[in-house]
């Protein structure tokens, strides 16, 4: 039986965003996303337990929201898992609000 490492629930997305770490700033697109972290398709360098800052948009689109979180797995030329660090309850409810908004979007379709 494989272990769940995941804490909660991720919805499927696809969130063009910028990321940066110690080799610099690249973009990427969020793949998923849950309140404890998300899967990033990139092909910016890292490597695991990098700190990382993630750039996430509002569900407005006019607002960003940077939270910063570790790399927990990475694969090259594809993309790396991020476990968010130090979110504030405001950057909780923010997050909520885009995995709501995803939520709702693809239930439309």
């Amino acid at each position: 039986m494989r272990y769940e490492r995941r804490r909660s629930k991720r919805v499927m997305v696809e969130i063009k965003t910028l990321w940066e770490g110690d080799r610099g700033q690249y973009q990427g697109v969020i793949n998923d996303i849950s309140l404890h972290g998300c899967y990033m398709l990139t092909g910016g360098e890292t490597y695991e337990k990098e700190l990382v800052m993630v750039e996430i948009p509002y569900p407005n689109g006019k607002e960003i929201l940077r939270v910063w979180g570790t790399i927990t797995n990475y694969l090259p030329e594809i993309g790396f898992g991020v476990e968010f660090t130090s979110l504030s309850d405001g950057d909780r409810v923010i997050i909520q609000r885009v995995i709501e908004k995803e939520t709702r979007a693809e239930k439309k379709k």
